[in-house]
């Protein structure tokens, strides 16, 4: 069975002990933080966010032109 836990680095090495003390862990894996794909997903969580505000009538959205003309400046 595999798990995945999310552990604050401080209590790693306690984490670790325990689990190696207690013979409970078969393999340890680190699964670093992609950068790229953290950014892409809180950028996906914020934009259906805005679309519910949107939905719920507490926000308004830009139209494509605006969204267009930012787009275009931001490549500048």
């Amino acid at each position: 069975m595999k798990l995945v836990i999310d552990i604050k680095d401080s209590n790693v090495p306690v984490f670790m002990e325990l689990m190696k003390t207690h013979n409970i862990i078969k393999d340890v894996k680190e699964l670093k933080k992609n950068k790229r794909k953290s950014k892409f997903i809180k950028g996906l969580a914020q934009s259906f966010n805005e679309v519910k505000l949107y939905m719920e009538g507490k926000k308004d959205l830009k139209n494509a032109n605006d969204l267009i003309n930012e787009l275009r400046s931001q490549s500048h």
